[in-house]
This record gives structure tokens, C-alpha cells and sequence, in this order.
């Protein structure tokens, strides 16, 4: 029986995955066989009882957070995108106020929108250059 681990700091500051290492050796000095496995290992953490998973446990949960990423990526790209196809536009809006001779005097509104063929291409190059 083995009973003393450690948590393996080093691989659990690169990966969030908790992993352990076995400070000691095993050997079968009886004539059965002995097998370890995550389903013939016990853990205890705090006195209580805790999961030991197995390998491909393991690789369905980096697989899961891989595909998050990647869905996540690609949504970014389709933002990037959506944003660079705006980024020529610019709205504007005021109002004046004119005072003249002889009393006259007019207010008004203005509003419009212009669009930067420059701004747009260099916004769309940055997106591309950022999805590749």
C-alpha cells in the first residue's frame, strides 16, 4: 500500500488538471498478480473520499475545453470581421443656431454618415491578419 503523494505543483501551474506523483516504489513480491489501475487506487484528500480518473477520462476533458476554444476562436473571427465591415462608417450629428440681420435668427439639426474606404480596408487587413 502506498499512502504518501504529492500534488505536483510544476504540473499543476501548466495544466488545471490535478495530477500526482507517487513518492515511492511498488513491488510484487508474492506470486499473484497485481495490478494498478485508476479503478484499484483509492485517494484520499482531507480524510475524504476523491475520484481518480482515468486516461480517458482524461482526454475527453481536454477534448471538451479544445473544442470550447476553437468555438470560441471562430466566433471571435466572425466579430473581428463584423467589426472591420463597420469600421469605415462614421455617424455624425449637431444642430447650429444662426442669428442674422434684422432680427432673423434659424435653428437646425444635421445628421449623416461618411464612410472611409481607407479605414475599412486597413480595419478588414488587421482582422485577417489576425485570424491567420
Amino acid at each position: 500500500m502506498i499512502s504518501v503523494l504529492s500534488r505536483s505543483t510544476a504540473k499543476a501551474s501548466l495544466n488545471p488538471l490535478w495530477s500526482f506523483v507517487i513518492l515511492g516504489s511498488v513491488f510484487n513480491r508474492s506470486d499473484s498478480e497485481f495490478h494498478i489501475s485508476p479503478q484499484n487506487i483509492k485517494v484520499l484528500v482531507d480524510g475524504k473520499p476523491t475520484k481518480v480518473r482515468t486516461y480517458e477520462e482524461l482526454v475527453a476533458e481536454v477534448k471538451r475545453k479544445q473544442t470550447i476554444q476553437a468555438v470560441a476562436a471562430a466566433l471571435s473571427g466572425v466579430a473581428d470581421g463584423i467589426n472591420a465591415a463597420n469600421a469605415g462608417y462614421t455617424y455624425h450629428r449637431g444642430s447650429t443656431s444662426v442669428y442674422g440681420n434684422s432680427g432673423y435668427s434659424g435653428y437646425g439639426t444635421y445628421s449623416g454618415t461618411t464612410y472611409n474606404a481607407a479605414q475599412a480596408n486597413r480595419a478588414q487587413a488587421e482582422a485577417n491578419y489576425l485570424v491567420s
